[in-house]
């Protein structure tokens, strides 16, 4: 397993399946959240190539280190995206050689993170219904 931060000029939301092909290294994503469907009916968004996304060599060479190895490799973007001081956006992305170890991450990882999401929906709603409680008071 592989963590790289990449930057990048795409808007990719939190869960977004990323994929690299080891024969061209292109960069591709998908528009929907990773554990939603299977791989084969993502579809296909080209980013561009590894050496124009990448722009830090070490994470580049981390990257085809691991290129070496299969024919494609998966990541996921683990956070939302953020804007950095100098106007790129950063999105962090998990590397991994499989279509299985990917999945069996994904599992667990967006099972705790949808019960954090659901969590702060269910707080958002108590604080609204606290401020029409109020209202009505008033």
């Amino acid at each position: 397993m592989n963590k790289v931060q990449v930057n990048i000029q795409k808007d990719l939301a939190h869960g977004t399946l990323l994929w690299i092909y080891a024969h061209n290294k292109k960069v591709y994503h998908s528009s929907k959240r990773l554990d939603n469907v299977a791989f084969n009916e993502h579809d296909s968004n080209y980013l561009g190539e590894v050496k124009k996304i990448f722009s830090n060599k070490d994470k580049q060479e981390s990257l085809l280190s691991l290129l070496d190895k299969v024919d494609r490799i998966y990541g996921i973007c683990i956070n939302d995206q953020v804007t950095t001081n100098s106007g790129e956006k950063e999105v962090e992305v998990l590397f991994f050689q499989t279509w299985d170890e990917v999945q069996e991450y994904a599992e667990t990882y967006f099972e705790k993170f949808d019960q954090q999401e659901s969590k702060k929906e269910q707080v958002k709603q108590e604080w609204l219904e606290r401020g029409r409680r109020y209202l009505r008071k008033g």
